[in-house]
């Protein structure tokens, strides 16, 4: 691993996006990018995933993250795929 960067995880299933053709979220990387470059500078939530997403050591609390992605998504209007939680 590179001192200084994150490492990359999966997120699975991907996220889809609404709004940006072919924006599919797959790993944490691509999750904070699509946070950074679409959350407003004072949501608080999307600062808060932008810190869990780098600094974060264990795959299974990426699954925890992602669904938590996935909601701040969902409410903000933007998923293009509907996840029934069972």
């Amino acid at each position: 691993m590179i001192i200084g960067s994150m490492p990359r995880y999966a997120i699975n299933p991907p996220l889809h996006v609404r709004g940006i053709p072919g924006q599919v979220i797959r790993s944490t990387d691509e999750a904070v990018n699509f946070l950074r470059a679409t959350s407003n500078p004072d949501d608080a939530v999307a600062i808060r995933l932008v810190s869990r997403l780098e600094t974060v050591q264990n795959p299974e609390i990426v699954q925890g993250l992602a669904k938590e992605l996935r909601a701040w998504i969902t409410e903000r209007g933007l998923s293009r795929v509907a996840y029934s939680v069972k």
